[in-house]
């Protein structure tokens, strides 16, 4: 008797009354791209259906009608990789593997110059910006935004390059990316392949440096700190007249003026102290809204703090210098 149940039981599960299409299936990938594959799952009875899928893909269920459902499957294209998933409803249960039908081909990038390491059905570049990070080197930062892109990939080898980073944000459509490139470098250019149009599409980012109204902003090494900014230099100035007209008019009381003015001088250009950096804090390459975060921690620190600016800290870490938000150090 519990056998017969088994077997009915059985039977009734595994009783696929579905069709599955894939909608937009193409005849092949490019290895290492970022594949949005939809399956069209039809049923004769109104179901209610779930979805088991391997870690490496990621999957979004939208019901058109109870008896249409639209799933969209989200991976990276990578050979000799399984692709299997089960599909679950009221009445049903249907394991898919459909590895046969992902075709895989490799890009020929060799003769591709500043090529990204990016396969995307399409990128936009935003906000770039550009300032002198010291007397050899520049620095640009910008967005990107793209769509099915492999954008943790990104990476452009090139010896004008001397460091570079990519930062995703929460959305999953946008990146921060900032680079110091030689002071030559007149244009960031860069390739990426584009999936839509199967072809190499060229980005080019005129580096327009311009008289920045932040001093602070290309000050990000500590060795290249100098007195002679703008607010030392008007300190200083103050310090010696003040010094030139105590002398004239013999005065202890203005003699006390460049003292006070020399001991801010000295708290301005001081470090500020050891602190500590919470954890999930945003390190960023200026001391502005807009600028490019390089880091995010993932746990607390300890760090110097070198100087503030408004709203922001200055603070060594590691060996790197960056911004934080006052609210996020104590």
């Amino acid at each position: 008797m519990k056998i017969l149940f088994f077997l009915l039981t059985s039977l009734f599960l595994f009783a696929s009354d579905i069709i599955i299409q894939y909608p937009n299936l193409k005849n092949y990938y490019y290895e290492n791209q970022i594949v949005n594959l939809k399956i069209k799952v039809i049923s004769s009875s109104e179901e209610n259906i779930s979805i088991n899928t391997p870690q490496y893909i990621s999957y979004k269920i939208v019901t058109i009608n109870p008896f249409t459902h639209l799933i969209n499957l989200y991976f990276r294209a990578i050979s000799n990789r399984d692709y299997k998933i089960i599909i679950a409803g009221d009445t049903f249960y249907q394991p898919i593997d459909f590895t046969d039908k992902i075709k895989i081909k490799t890009l020929n990038s060799f003769n591709i110059q500043n090529f990204s390491n990016i396969i995307a059905s399409d990128i936009t570049i935003e906000n770039p910006i550009a300032s002198k990070y010291d007397n050899y080197t520049n620095m640009i930062s910008f967005t990107i935004k793209y769509k099915l892109a492999n954008i943790n990939d990104f990476y452009i080898n090139s010896p004008f390059i001397k460091e570079e980073k990519i930062t995703l944000t929460d959305n999953n459509s946008t990146a921060t990316f900032y680079a110091i490139v030689d002071k030559k470098i007149k244009y960031f250019t860069f390739y990426y392949f584009n999936t839509q149009k199967e072809k190499y599409e060229k980005i080019s980012i005129p580096i327009n440096i311009k008289e920045e109204k932040i001093s602070t902003q290309t000050d990000l090494k500590p060795e290249e700190n100098t007195i002679f900014t703008p607010i030392n230099l008007f300190l200083i100035t103050l310090i010696f007249f003040s010094i030139i007209i105590a002398i004239i008019f013999n005065s202890f009381l203005i003699g006390f003026i460049p003292v006070l003015l020399t001991s801010l001088l000295i708290y301005i250009n001081l470090p500020k102290g050891e602190k500590k950096l919470r954890a999930n804090s945003k390190v960023y390459i200026l001391p502005i809204p807009q600028s490019i975060i390089f880091l995010t921690t993932q746990k607390e620190y300890k760090v110097q703090v070198l100087k503030t600016y408004k709203n922001y800290s200055k603070i060594k870490l590691n060996q790197k210098i960056g911004w934080v938000k006052n609210e996020d150090i104590y």
